[in-house]
């Protein structure tokens, strides 16, 4: 699983040729971002790895990422999940 926040900066530019699922808000249980995942594994069972989904929201339950991570791992999905955490605007 990359998290944006600690991966280098010349790997996480947008790429056109990838087909990118962009989830942002807070990552939280009652969002229930599993299905996000489950949706993903879909994909990518269907069309391909050509594919990045990435959560992008501040990480207020640290036991929560930890399952989301476990369960992306679970699906093999650690290449196409990035876990971004609270990015700055502006």
């Amino acid at each position: 699983i990359q998290d944006l926040v600690e991966a280098k900066a010349d790997g996480l530019a947008y790429d056109k040729s990838l087909f990118n699922i962009v989830m942002i808000g807070r990552v939280v249980p009652h969002k229930n971002l599993e299905a996000g995942l489950k949706m993903a594994a879909s994909y990518k069972e269907n069309y391909g790895s050509d594919f990045r989904f990435i959560i992008v929201g501040s990480v207020d339950y640290g036991s929560y990422v930890h399952e989301l991570k476990k369960m992306t791992v679970a699906l093999g999905l650690e290449e196409n999940v990035i876990i971004t955490g609270k990015v700055a605007t502006g």
